[in-house]
């Protein structure tokens, strides 16, 4: 039987308004019909097929019930049959004249020998006086032709979903056009967007509305369309492509027309660009780089992460050409990325970050199920998805240029602060579930669904870098989360960091430190450390330190032993520090050990040097200071000043022979009674911070003011006056 499913459409119908849907043809549901009261006839149908056929037979069926159209004449309508190679309006041969029998039951009769054609036209002639039959199904039989279409289905469609609506303005006149308008019909229809190499092809359906859109992906094999699910999203039914490229169709539980149009119909643009610098690439599911929180910062020109140009684009609709002058692609919210990108696609990825650049993926909140099998490093992960649920566990697991512990400033990540955060959704994190070598762990955290394992996690490949974020959306308004955002953003490739905590390992032992120290007094340093069960490990696990032989002191443990049951636990590394220790590096390591010889390792590396102030008076008698800050006018003291005091502190513990004098100097504005007396107040306000915070005896410090009498540079200037604003530290 030729249906729907095989290509075959309805082309034209009776356009009078009453009757019963003859656009449901079209989706091949039966018939069904029967023109309104009173219209008089005839009434003419016209299907195509998808290439010419030999037709065999023909059934007509009268939905079961209906009467005769006369009782006295109860076989007097009749349906009559042409066929045409031609076109769909000229050409037209004769193929019978065929009765619509009364009973319900279908009944073959045959076409005659040797008819071909490529569309039919059938034509109801209802009795003088009387409506048409009502008809549950015109059956086609024969063979059609090969179908050797191979245009590619690339380009712009549009769509009819399920085609049998009375009420669809496309379907009034009583055709159905090669050119339909879509500005004119998209209140009611979809567009296709659909790119292709070779036999793959991946788009979006949507409408212009922005109410809808949809990832669609396929295979073609000749005029054969195959469609492949993306993501979560379900598969339909396969087409029928014409030999023409024009049209698509597709049947069966349901059922589709797509015609072909112009490139220049376009719906639901991706977002605006944003931001000057550094191009970043933003691909999601819907062109909406909304979630991104850098694109949401540069809309509205926050500056916090200036240097960068976020363009968005449609993740399905990505094209290797796109990636020209791209510093990093950023993948938001593709939750099916091995099926939501083609394999040209996907080559692409991979090629541009070997190349020497960034790929950056968040998935959290808005997917519960991805999959990244196209990356050369494939992972899979726990996603809670949009719970809102807080978390309270977070460990940087290693520092790095991605986020470090307070030893390196500059990319210090609170990770404790971040934990404590009200605003946090850490329970709505993704916990990394796969376990590839080439992945190196970061930050370790517990999600809702009580999985523990690395919620940030990088790896190398050839010249880039590959970084996966899996921590909540929901967390842009952290400060935490918003410097780890910037810091992949501003990560430098190629990257040579070795790490040592991998998302292989069963069980970690964290974190490793890095702890700058002075040398002067004896101490005992304490390191909270704790085990980590990953991904549900359970075990127990021996824990032992080690100090290395240029630096053989004392060690302790506060547990040698500890029970892991998918869960984590605490523990304390005390060290005692000799007060003569001279400047190196010192590298302590913690191991723990399992019953199957699996290994886990923390360093903490100790830096011993001289501070440089402390250098400096070692070597000289005097120093100024410009990093001791006050109010306009006045003796307070500002808190961005706390590190000089602090290290001026640590200088006076490690030499407890020192005794300094504090002097106070001003630049010429105002008078010089009141700059004297100013730079005293001021002199006198350093020491009582030493004196009350650091317990730095009040004997050993003693104050001056000399205001703007010791210049040591210019007052004409601005720049000289700032130099003659300081502190100097003088060495008795």
């Amino acid at each position: 039987m030729l249906t729907f499913e095989q290509g075959a459409i309805m082309r034209a119908w009776p356009p009078t308004e009453k009757d019963n849907a003859p656009a449901g043809f079209l989706a091949g549901q039966g018939w069904e019909w029967k023109s309104r009261a009173g219209a008089s006839g005839p009434f003419t149908f016209v299907f195509e097929f998808p290439v010419p056929t030999s037709i065999e037979r023909i059934e007509l069926t009268r939905r079961s019930g209906t009467p005769p159209p006369s009782p006295q004449e109860p076989n007097t309508e009749s349906l009559h049959l042409e066929g045409s190679s031609t076109a769909g309006d000229s050409g037209y041969s004769d193929l019978g004249t065929f009765q619509i029998k009364a009973d319900s039951q279908p009944e073959a009769q045959s076409i005659a020998p040797g008819a071909k054609a490529r569309w039919l036209r059938a034509t109801i002639q209802p009795p003088s006086g009387e409506q048409a039959a009502d008809l549950s199904e015109l059956a086609v039989y024969g063979t059609p032709d090969a179908n050797l279409a191979n245009k590619p289905l690339a380009g712009t469609w549009l769509l009819f979903w399920n085609p049998e609506s009375t009420d669809d303005p496309m379907f009034a006149s009583g055709k159905l056009t090669d050119s339909p308008d879509w500005k004119k019909n998209n209140a009611q229809h979809y567009l296709w967007k659909i790119i292709q190499k070779g036999s793959e092809l991946r788009g979006i359906e949507c409408d212009e509305r922005g109410g809808f859109y949809e990832e669609i992906g396929a295979t073609q094999d000749g005029p054969h369309i195959t469609w492949v699910p993306i993501g979560v999203r379900t598969e339909r039914n396969p087409g029928i492509l014409y030999p023409e490229g024009n049209v698509l169709v597709g049947g069966g539980r349901s059922n589709y027309i797509a015609m072909r149009i112009s490139d220049a119909n376009n719906c639901n643009p991706p977002s605006k660009p944003y931001g000057h610098g550094k191009k970043v690439l933003v691909l999601t599911p819907n062109a909406d780089a909304g979630q991104y929180l850098p694109y949401e910062f540069a809309s509205r020109d926050d500056p916090l992460y200036n240097g960068f140009r976020y363009i968005p684009g449609y993740a399905a609709l990505f094209q290797a050409s796109e990636l020209a002058g791209i510093d990093t692609v950023a993948l938001i919210d593709v939750c099916g990325a091995e099926s939501e990108f083609a394999k040209w696609q996907s080559a692409s990825f991979n090629d541009f970050i070997a190349a020497g650049h960034k790929l950056i993926i968040q998935d959290s909140d808005a997917c519960t199920k991805t999959g990244y099998s196209f990356l050369p490093y494939p992972f899979t992960t726990s996603n809670p998805g949009a719970r809102g649920e807080h978390g309270k566990n977070l460990i940087l697991v290693e520092s790095s240029t991605l986020g470090s512990d307070k030893t390196d400033p500059a990319h210090f990540i609170d990770a404790t602060a971040y934990a404590k955060s009200l605003y946090n959704q850490l329970g709505d994190a993704n916990t990394v579930t796969s376990q590839d070598p080439h992945w190196c762990g970061h930050f370790f955290g517990t999600n809702a669904l009580n999985v523990n394992g690395f919620m940030h996690m990088f790896a190398t490949y050839g010249r880039g870098m590959i970084i996966y974020d899996g921590f909540d959306r929901d967390d842009n308004s952290v400060p935490e989360y918003q410097k780890l955002v910037r810091l992949e953003l501003q990560q430098k490739v190629p990257y040579d960091f070795k790490c040592t905590q991998l998302v292989t390992s069963g069980f970690l032992v964290s974190p490793s430190v890095e702890q700058k120290l002075m040398p002067g007094a004896a101490k005992t340093l304490k390191f909270p450390l704790e085990v980590l069960a990953n991904q549900g490990y359970a075990g127990t696990v021996t824990l032992a330190a080690a100090a290395p032989p240029d630096a053989p002191w004392h060690t302790a443990l506060s547990k040698t032993e500890v029970e892991l049951k998918g869960d984590t636990k605490p523990f304390v590394l005390s060290l005692d520090v000799p007060a003569k220790v001279k400047a190196g590096r010192y590298m302590f390591t913690v191991t723990g050990t399992d019953a199957k010889n699996q290994a886990a390792h923390a360093t903490i590396v100790l830096l011993v040097s001289k501070p440089a102030l402390e250098s400096a008076l070692t070597k000289s008698k005097r120093i100024r200071i410009y990093g001791i800050h006050f109010d306009f006018n006045s003796a307070t003291v500002r808190p961005e000043s706390g590190p000089v005091i602090h290290e001026i502190a640590d200088a006076l513990t490690h030499h407890p022979e020192w005794k300094l004098t504090i002097e106070g100097h001003t630049d010429n504005v105002g008078g010089n009674a009141y700059n004297l007396d100013l730079s005293k107040r001021r002199a006198a306000a350093v020491k009582a911070i030493l004196v009350a915070q650091y317990r730095i005896p009040t004997a050993r410090l003693a104050t001056a003011g000399y205001g703007a009498t010791r210049p040591v540079a210019t007052n004409n200037t601005d720049a000289g006056r700032a130099l003659n604003r300081r502190v100097e530290l003088v060495r008795q």
